[in-house]
């Protein structure tokens, strides 16, 4: 993404979705339409400017079943002991 700031998080939630959405041979407009969302929300969180945890679960679920993904792999990155403090808190 040319000219905005991303951090870790969000280069590793796109990566993560176009990566899986591509293997599937799935177009973002296809993707949009299957989670019943605006193509322009979609392509936010791929490039993301919009955290995947901070999109509505419906959509989240919606994507995550379609790429066969983890919800939790998303949010917490794969990382355990995130996900270990976020529930101790």
């Amino acid at each position: 993404m040319v000219g905005r700031k991303t951090g870790e998080r969000s280069t590793y939630e796109g990566k993560v979705l176009t990566e899986s959405r591509l293997q599937k041979g799935i177009s973002q407009m296809s993707m949009a339409c299957i989670a019943e969302m605006d193509i322009r929300a979609y392509q936010r969180i791929e490039s993301g400017e919009v955290h995947f945890s901070n999109i509505r679960m419906k959509f989240g679920l919606a994507i995550c079943a379609v790429l066969g993904i983890d919800p939790f792999m998303i949010v917490f990155e794969q990382d355990c002991e995130s996900l270990r403090r976020w529930l101790l808190k």
